[in-house]
């Protein structure tokens, strides 16, 4: 993707809380609770895929090369573009719905919150730190063990191992 920056401060900087799935904007304010060197303004819900429209053409994409970006973070979760902010959010991926279908009627809304706060704190080494994906994997696994080390994310064992799967496959 062609990196130009242009800082994205004329634009908004969440989508209203109406625009997103019921809860997501709620579960990202307990995830930015938990991890607090992300700020609620460094992340932007997107509650369809044209809403990332905007942010490419403000940044100076051309109608061709935004088409062309849209269509390679269509299945992503959370992404940067260029490892810069905003972290965005897909509304409609699954496994943000799954997420969120957790925090709202599983039994361990705080650990749900906990596993969407590591997925924003793996961006968030992207963007701030111009983390490479095995750095942020590696970010993103320290923090999911610290918090099941404490006892405070028991959920998250499947999810972890899918990430040290990632994180071997990715950067051996």
């Amino acid at each position: 993707m062609r990196l130009l920056i242009l800082w994205f401060l004329l634009l908004p900087v969440c989508s209203p809380a109406t625009d997103s799935p019921i809860g997501l904007a709620g579960l990202i304010k307990e995830a930015l609770s938990v991890a607090p060197e992300i700020k609620p303004g460094q992340v932007v819900i997107l509650s369809g895929e044209s809403a990332l429209l905007p942010y490419l053409r403000s940044w100076g994409y051309t109608r061709a090369v935004a088409s062309q970006t849209l269509q390679e973070v269509r299945s992503l979760a959370e992404f940067t573009i260029d490892h810069h902010f905003p972290i965005f959010v897909n509304a409609s991926s699954v496994h943000v719905q799954r997420i969120v279908r957790s925090w709202t009627h599983g039994a361990f809304p705080g650990q749900a919150a906990r596993v969407m706060a590591s997925d924003l704190y793996h961006e968030y080494l992207h963007a701030q730190y111009a983390a490479g994906e095995c750095a942020a994997l590696e970010g993103q696994l320290n923090l999911l063990t610290r918090w099941r080390d404490q006892g405070i994310l028991t959920i998250a064992a499947p999810y972890i191992a899918t990430k040290q799967s990632a994180l071997l496959k990715e950067c051996q």
